[in-house]
């Protein structure tokens, strides 16, 4: 079945504009071109249909029978396409004036209030969202996530990843512990008479490479505490519950009496990324939120 040619809608929506006009120059004046641009455009146009649009009328002219069947067919689809440009102009619109950034809880509190403190300076009226990491659901992916991986991770098609910052675990014991004289643990040392605490609220891959290590060290059934946060982890410490193993940079945020010992064997070392849209990267406050990020980061570093 042969195909008829593809109309230019926009040379559809200028001759539109010439019939509810009736003169080429009315229609130049509403659309803020030349007369001699609107009758190149309409005679495009009438090359693409292959029947004349529009014939001399005295001084002026008018639209032909078919050029008003055209002009009544095509209406619905330029209204379609007027609808499909408003949106459009207002994904555009949403996507420079909010931001959306999804994090681990380690970093939640050490880096955010920097981060957005500097957004804010710059762009005072900016939406920004911010959740925790968790799986995503229906709603449009966030413009940056905060993730922990190994340093060979390689990000999905069409995101980027910045490498923020690749840090160690450490232990967490109370200044009253038996363990508090020593400056580095092994973490056989912390196991099997002192319950390991630990937590899943950065994501599997962090739970995963403290398995990994736990049977590297042979202690696959050794005693684990697994809070859903950060803060519990260090509650149950100080609470005397056993000994806490997170990441460095969650142990800065503690607030309690607990000293920070170095985990030494085997070390447990993840890497913390900035994901991007491939798309987003070069919008400003997205660049300006990366940029402050890694200010952070290596500050905390």
């Amino acid at each position: 079945m042969a195909r008829g040619p593809w109309l230019d809608a926009h040379r559809l929506s200028v001759f539109r504009q010439v019939a509810c006009e009736g003169s080429v120059r009315g229609a130049a004046d509403v659309l803020g071109l030349t007369p001699s641009t609107v009758s190149q455009l309409v005679g495009a146009l009438e090359g693409q249909v292959g029947f004349p649009l529009m014939e001399p009328a005295g001084r002026g002219i008018s639209i032909t029978a078919g050029g008003r069947e055209l002009v009544h067919q095509a209406e619905p689809a330029l209204e379609a396409m007027r609808d499909l440009s408003s949106w459009v102009t207002r994904q555009h619109d949403q996507r420079i004036s909010t931001l959306s950034i999804r994090y681990i809880q380690s970093v939640g509190s050490l880096w955010l209030p920097t981060v957005v403190r500097r957004l804010l300076d710059e762009w005072p009226h900016l939406q920004i969202d911010l959740k925790i990491d968790e799986p995503a659901g229906p709603e449009a992916p966030p413009a940056i996530t905060v993730l922990a991986e190994g340093l060979d991770y390689r990000p999905p098609s069409g995101y980027l990843a910045d490498l923020l910052l690749s840090e160690h675990y450490v232990v967490l014991v109370p200044r009253t512990h038996a363990l508090a004289s020593q400056r580095t643990l092994r973490l056989g040392d912390v196991a099997p008479d002192h319950p390991i605490i630990t937590t899943d609220a950065d994501g599997t891959w962090c739970r995963d490479a403290f398995d990994a290590a736990a049977d590297r060290a042979g202690l696959s059934g050794v005693r684990t505490l697994r809070a859903a946060d950060l803060a519990t982890v260090e509650g149950l410490v100080l609470a005397g519950l056993g000994v806490g193993v997170v990441p460095a940079s969650a142990a800065r945020a503690t607030v309690g009496p607990v000293l920070v010992k170095e985990l030494v064997s085997p070390e447990i070392e993840r890497s913390v990324f900035a994901l991007v849209r491939r798309s987003d990267r070069s919008l400003a406050h997205v660049d300006a939120a990366l940029a402050a990020m890694a200010d952070v980061a290596s500050a905390a570093g």
